[in-house]
């Protein structure tokens, strides 16, 4: 039992740090989407470009959301980092979208 315990403990500390860096308007952790939108400006979004933090990230998330089952981790996961759960498709739909590009 403590040792799930230190485990949701951890799991949370880390999605915590990842949600606070991500915030709420970025699609990508050094996505500069959420300052644009700050200063009013209307434009075209930015390609995107994936750093090793996003791919690391997305990874570690993937995981847990898709091959563990609906513990209390995923739970809490799903309820208090919604951001977290839109990097997540974002990128499953970016790099979907990257595989039928020639």
């Amino acid at each position: 039992m403590a040792g799930e315990i230190h485990r949701f403990d951890a799991a949370r500390e880390i999605h915590e740090k990842l949600s606070e860096l991500l915030g709420e308007g970025k699609r990508t952790f050094f996505d500069g989407q959420e300052e644009e939108l700050k200063e009013g400006h209307v434009q075209e979004p930015r390609p995107v470009r994936l750093t090793s933090l996003d791919i690391v990230a997305w990874a570690y998330l993937k995981e847990e959301l898709t091959n563990t089952k609906e513990t209390q981790i995923v739970k809490h996961l799903r309820d208090r980092y919604p951001n977290l759960l839109r990097f997540v498709q974002f990128i499953d739909e970016y790099l979907a979208r990257a595989e039928t590009v020639p």
